[in-house]
């Protein structure tokens, strides 16, 4: 029954500027946290969706990761670049990774020429 709208429009009557620009700060310090973590531990995962609880004080507090984020939320709160970048920005890095990663040593994925038999 909820609705969406930016984080910020929902923190700063509660918390005030300052505070709330702290606030998403270290919510963004703990994405990157989160991401570099698992990705240390299971390799390149190209994105995540990350539920992020703030408390009465004003805590950041990491809830769940989903393997596949929900970018409709950024259509529904009106946030059309967000959501353009939502959608272009893992296909994006998938095509950088094609042309710059090859296995063990090889040539960039992209650049491979196939056999055809």
């Amino acid at each position: 029954g909820g609705k969406a709208i930016p984080v910020s429009v929902f923190l700063r009557p509660r918390f005030g500027e300052e505070r709330t620009a702290q606030i998403v700060h270290d919510c963004e310090q703990l994405a990157f946290q989160t991401a570099e973590t698992l990705e240390d531990h299971f390799g390149r995962m190209v994105e995540f969706g990350l539920d992020i609880g703030i408390d009465v004080e004003g805590r950041a507090w990491l809830i769940e990761v989903n393997p596949k984020p929900a970018r409709e939320i950024f259509r529904e709160m009106g946030a059309t670049e967000q959501y353009k970048n939502a959608i272009t920005r893992p296909l994006e890095y998938a095509i950088y990774l094609g042309k710059t990663q090859g296995r063990e040593g090889r040539e960039p994925f992209l650049k491979r020429k196939v056999a055809r038999g």
